[in-house]
């Protein structure tokens, strides 16, 4: 009998393995190419944009963390794995609904997420699971997160006053403005701590991979980054105000307004950082690692073949999706007419007026058209603002960042509140955004709603999706952003309420008529 010969792993072949990181540099190169509009969005917005500029610095970053784990990433054979395939394809779908409603983020997230997906087809899912944090490290570089502004700046308005308050000075409100003795302020987008956030949660991320291994740690880590990121704008702003108010309104006000906030900054994250020291978990040694992990048993002889097949099915999931989202695009017809808002599509116990109700006006972008009037019951007066797209396309939408009831810096008009409101099963609109605007001695109380596809909603997702809907069923983009408003008198908000209410059960259902046959071609 002859003894059993111990089977020894093979070091993987390093010919082997350079044919499948140069698939996989040909297949991301292609990704580029075919995206490059994304991508080229993705690095407009990082050049341009002061709370996204950390993103131009998130791709190298992400490529050194890879060259750290390379001793580990050497023991391993790549294998293919037709779960990336999935993935991407998936990828790809998003990032098709995304061009053809215009959604620039998701289509961002989208091709961002195309690039692990190909790691995982091309590599397999234990090279992927080594270099997992980097490749997750890489959505940090999409600009995401901005509907949290008007939400941050409420926060913000709300500390500041209050802390004002219990330091003993007096504060008159009226929205995210206030005025205090010495002088008046308003908290905008530049207030949020948009920036703050982003930055403190990069570097969170960067420190809890380099100081903690167990993902709970990790996890407590961030979401204790991104509260203090927050109070610790919130300071900021109130330690702002009260120098300028100290100081009879000489600091803080210009250059030095910027400085103190990045030197505040500085000062949060060493906090962080401080306090993040105080749970640090010993780490492996890389390198150690790397010498004692036991080498991958050799690769079957056809898995250049199925490197090659995988990395043709991954470059054809690449360019279906542009190709199905132009086709879209060119086959969905512009609606040619418009609707109409004169008196004989309304009943007759709403006039039409031609008295201007305020000087208001709201702001959309893009090629569209604004249609106004204003209704007269006797009882009281609406104003309608109906913006009409015949064929909603980049920059002309109806759901975009830049259509506004409101600047942040009106002279004349401001927000002072801001919600959403049902009005009952029987109305034929069940959902309203209400916001209540103010000027000197003028309040509006403002409803609105989107029409896209046919259907109203007051979600901007739920608008998209209607939009795609109506799109691949033949019947175009046509959509509308539809806005009424009235006066409040003497802070009679709910007197307010009825009469919109009224209009809306009176008027709502020519509106929709008149919104359907327009958008029919």
């Amino acid at each position: 009998m002859h003894a059993a010969q111990e089977t020894i792993p093979a070091e993987p072949s390093r010919s082997l393995s350079r044919n499948y990181y140069s698939i996989l540099a040909v297949c991301l190169v292609l990704l580029a190419v075919i995206y490059r509009d994304t991508f080229e969005s993705l690095i407009h917005l990082w050049l341009t944009s002061d709370t996204f500029a950390h993103g131009i610095f998130i791709g190298p970053i992400a490529l050194y963390l890879i060259y750290e784990r390379r001793g580990l990433i050497a023991k391993l054979n790549p294998q293919v794995s037709w779960i990336g395939l999935a993935a991407l394809t998936g990828a790809g779908a998003c990032w098709w609904v995304a061009f053809v409603v215009d959604v620039q983020v998701v289509q961002q997230l989208a091709v961002v997420s195309m690039i692990p997906s190909l790691v995982l087809l091309i590599l397999g899912r234990r090279v992927a699971w080594q270099i997992a944090f980097p490749l997750g490290f890489l959505f940090l570089a999409v600009p995401f997160g901005e509907f949290l502004t008007p939400r941050l700046i409420d926060f913000t308005a709300d500390f500041v006053v209050s802390a004002l308050r219990w330091s003993g000075i007096p504060v008159f409100r009226d929205g995210t403005h206030f005025v205090i003795p010495s002088g008046r302020w308003s908290v905008v987008s530049g207030c949020s701590g948009m920036r703050y956030l982003m930055a403190t949660i990069t570097v969170a991320a960067l420190f809890s991979y380099w100081n903690y291994v167990t993902v709970s740690r990790r996890v407590l880590f961030l979401a204790f980054a991104i509260l203090l990121a927050v109070i610790g704008n919130w300071l900021r702003a109130y330690g702002i105000v009260m120098i300028a108010h100290l100081s009879d309104m000489k600091l803080a006000l210009g250059i030095d307004h910027y400085i103190y906030g990045w030197v505040f900054f500085g000062i949060i994250i060493f906090v962080l950082m401080a306090i993040g020291r105080l749970w640090q978990e010993e780490l492996p040694n890389t390198d150690s690692a790397a010498d004692s992990a036991q080498p991958d048993a050799q690769t079957s002889g056809d898995a250049p073949f199925k490197a090659g097949v995988a990395a043709t099915l991954g470059i054809l999931a690449l360019l279906v999706w542009p190709a199905a989202g132009s086709y879209t695009l060119a086959s969905a017809k512009p609606s040619m007419r418009i609707p109409t808002v004169t008196q004989r599509d309304f009943p007759s116990s709403w006039a039409v007026t031609d008295a201007a109700l305020t000087d208001w006006t709201p702001t959309f972008e893009g090629e569209t058209k604004l249609l106004a009037n204003t209704f007269d019951n006797g009882t009281g007066r609406i104003g309608l603002f109906l913006a009409w797209y015949g064929q909603q396309q980049q920059g002309a939408e109806v759901v975009n960042a830049q259509n506004i009831l409101v600047w942040e810096k009106d002279e004349r008009w401001r927000k002072k509140s801001l919600g959403n409101r049902a009005l009952g099963h029987d109305s034929i609109i069940k959902n309203v955004i209400e916001t209540e605007l103010s000027s000197s001695g003028e309040k509006l109380l403002v409803w609105q709603w989107y029409w896209n596809g046919g259907r109203s909603t007051i979600a901007p997702h739920m608008a998209k999706l209607h939009q795609v809907a109506s799109m691949l069923a033949g019947r175009g983009s046509a959509g509308a952003s539809i806005i009424i408003y009235t006066p409040v008198p003497e802070d009679e908000v709910e007197t307010a309420r009825q009469r919109l209410s009224a209009f809306i059960d009176s008027c709502g259902p020519n509106l929709q008529n008149s919104l359907h046959e327009a958008s029919e071609n």
